[in-house]
């Protein structure tokens, strides 16, 4: 006896039954209530891991690379304390740090006075001892290790030191003809002030030596000027004039470093009118040479002060990328 399916059974096995399968046909795919609040509040929460591990390994390799910045920048301060203050020390002189100077005329400055100090041996010691200095301190900061945003900058950085030292190493090389200005200004002082006080008798080498001078750069002032103020005046004046400073310096100048025969006919005349201990004329000649060594100097130098700039620029570039580096 066949007895027909009952519709509200269940179905046959075999035929594919899926508690899910009239949801799979309307595409719900059994999430229904609380399990479809669910869902984005998982995916939520995988994408937050997700970013929170992305955020972490970035932290960390900022975190190094920021270690590396702190790093190179303690060695860079260590070599230009120790290994670039070798270069200073040596062509400014002890405790002269040239990064803290302010403007080329300083670093000018100081080579001028450590050329005073010694201008025998200082322009020798430039060329040797302060240039072996600064090619000693490329290499070294050359060879520092370094973020690669460094390698341009360190590169320039290096260079900038041995232009420097050879800049320095040229004025070195025509130093030599300063010595005689030196030697001039030097003497000036010591002779002038044996002239002036030169009361009777045989004159020294020195107080001949001023005379000379004396009748060279003013050759009527036996007879001109009343006093010692009229005479410096008139030093005064003359020096505004190129020309004039040019022969006191070349052509008078000698007279004060080579030694003079005798005295000139108007020695005594010219003593015992401008002659005291308080010599006017002194101070005009001295300041006149000064005026023509400083000017003669200057324009030497110059090439010393413009790459001191470019050291400078350099210095700044290698720190202005840590700076960055470590702004936040």
């Amino acid at each position: 006896m066949n007895i027909p399916p009952d519709d509200n059974g269940p179905p046959t096995p075999g035929l594919g039954f899926d508690p899910g399968l009239s949801g799979a046909m309307t595409g719900d795919i059994s999430l229904t209530g609380q399990n479809k609040r669910k869902l984005p509040l998982i995916i939520v929460g995988v994408l937050v891991v997700v970013g929170i591990g992305a955020y972490v390994l970035h932290a960390k390799k900022l975190r190094a690379e920021r270690v590396q910045h702190v790093r190179f920048l303690e060695e860079f301060q260590a070599f230009e304390k120790d290994d670039l203050g070798k270069f200073w020390a040596c062509a400014l002189g002890p405790n002269v740090d040239g990064t803290q100077l302010n403007d080329p005329s300083q670093i000018t400055m100081k080579v001028d006075q450590q050329f005073a100090s010694d201008y025998k041996a200082y322009p020798a010691k430039v060329q040797d001892d302060c240039v072996k200095a600064a090619k000693d301190a490329k290499e070294k900061v050359a060879s520092m290790a370094a973020l690669p945003a460094y390698s341009t900058a360190i590169e320039g950085y290096a260079k900038s030191i041995t232009d420097m030292a050879d800049a320095l190493s040229d004025w070195g090389k025509s130093a030599p003809a300063q010595i005689q200005a030196k030697m001039v200004s030097r003497n000036l002082e010591d002779y002038s002030t044996a002239w002036h006080s030169f009361a009777g008798g045989v004159p020294a080498p020195e107080v001949i030596a001023f005379d000379q001078f004396l009748h060279c750069a003013v050759p009527d002032v036996d007879t001109k000027y009343k006093d010692d103020i009229a005479l410096a005046t008139f030093i005064f004046e003359s020096c505004k004039k190129p020309e004039y400073v040019e022969k006191l310096q070349e052509e008078c100048g000698k007279q004060l470093t080579d030694k003079a025969a005798a005295p000139t006919k108007g020695f005594k005349a010219a003593v015992q009118k401008f002659g005291g201990e308080d010599p006017a004329d002194q101070k005009a000649f001295s300041a006149c040479l000064r005026k023509s060594r400083k000017g003669k100097m200057k324009g030497e130098l110059m090439p010393v002060g413009e790459k001191w700039i470019a050291f400078r620029t350099a210095r700044e570039a290698v720190l202005k990328i840590g700076q960055e580096a470590l702004k936040e």
